[in-house]
């Protein structure tokens, strides 16, 4: 078996499923010197959570221009989201149990990462804009047949409507 390098499978992966295989099975971890390392089995070189972010981002952004997508790539983009989002929850707690050194390095790295805001674009993609919740007029009537479109609009991006699933809409 031929090991592969984790970082040019997932700088070659096209679409949001090829992406979605690879995060399955990884794990990440926080380095003595400051940095958020994703592995997985079988592969060696590690990649950055802040790579993998950038990547998801440049994957998902096309779907949101006219938030048309089969319900298939919306459980990928929503698990991918689901899973950077808790690399970076992991990696935050770990971080605050190191040594000063330690914290010293995360730091330095980043002043690099507030410069290219990887984080903050991830936060606000996976914040506010959450594919598992929102749907547009067409794909809720196709995924909740049995339930009416909400009168009130939960949410507007770009100027397309946006309804949440009902079972929020109960809860809220």
């Amino acid at each position: 078996m031929s090991v592969e390098n984790f970082k040019i499978s997932i700088d070659r992966a096209k679409n949001v499923s090829e992406f979605a295989t690879l995060l399955k099975d990884t794990k990440v971890e926080f380095t003595f010197f400051g940095a958020r390392k994703v592995s997985k089995e079988n592969f060696n070189k590690k990649c950055s959570v802040n790579r993998l972010a950038s990547k998801a981002f440049l994957l998902i952004r096309p779907f949101l221009k006219d938030w048309n997508f089969s319900l298939e790539t919306r459980h990928h983009i929503s698990f991918i989201t689901k899973k950077i989002n808790k690399f970076y929850e992991k990696t935050d707690r770990k971080r605050k149990k190191r040594n000063i050194i330690t914290k010293i390095f995360y730091l330095i790295r980043n002043i690099f990462s507030w410069l290219f805001q990887t984080r903050k674009r991830w936060d606000i993609l996976s914040l506010d804009i959450d594919p598992a919740i929102y749907y547009t007029a067409n794909q809720y009537r196709e995924s909740f047949p049995l339930n009416q479109l909400p009168r009130r609009l939960d949410k507007r991006f770009k100027n397309i409507n946006l309804y949440l699933k009902p079972t929020i809409i109960i809860r809220a």
